[in-house]
């Protein structure tokens, strides 16, 4: 009985317990220690299980992100199945520099850390939107972006530089919400 107790005692110091104390404590959480982020940017926010935090921004939907590392990927279905979002998407989040002439046809999304540069002649074609989130660049350099459908989050940044220029889609005005950051150094916005 001896040895037993003498075990349970060195056994309880090596675990970092106290004898006497609580010996088994949990951290409390609270509703402000949970994240709410869109890490893949794809518009849906990833928080957890259960409800939305009510400290989440109110741009934020009410359905959370079923996987947050794959921009194709949304919220649950009715059946709990993953649903795959349409047309195919794109998260930038290194820096990525468009150069060549091309029509854009996917969902873009830059995220934290992520700079997308565009220098050449860009058109989106329907269906397509770049939407950048906190923390995430979009540089227009002396490059065109036609028939734009832009999503700016704040805390983003929106630069336009060398006469670059960003032409909205019909139909689609500039929005840039409190906390955006548009630095126009020399180029326009229609």
């Amino acid at each position: 009985m001896m040895k037993r107790t003498i075990f349970v005692l060195l056994l309880l110091s090596l675990l970092n317990f106290s004898w006497g104390s609580n010996m088994l404590e949990h951290p409390v959480y609270t509703e402000v220690d949970v994240v709410c982020v869109d890490a893949d940017g794809d518009g849906y926010y990833y928080w957890g299980t259960g409800n939305k935090p009510a400290d989440c921004p109110s741009w934020v939907p009410d359905d959370p992100d079923s996987d947050d590392s794959d921009i194709n990927i949304g919220p649950l279905d009715q059946y709990g199945n993953p649903q795959v979002l349409l047309p195919f998407g794109i998260t930038i989040n290194s820096s990525v520099t468009y150069s060549s002439n091309f029509t854009l046809s996917n969902r873009i999304g830059i995220v934290t850390n992520g700079i997308l540069t565009i220098t050449s002649n860009t058109t989106m074609a329907s269906g397509a939107i770049i939407r950048v989130c906190e923390n995430g660049t979009l540089v227009i350099d002396g490059g065109t972006i036609n028939n734009t459908n832009l999503i700016l989050i704040p805390g983003c940044h929106v630069i336009i530089r060398n006469d670059g220029t960003i032409n909205m889609a019909s139909g689609i005005v500039f929005n840039a919400p409190k906390g955006v950051v548009v630095d126009i150094e020399s180029g326009t916005i229609n």
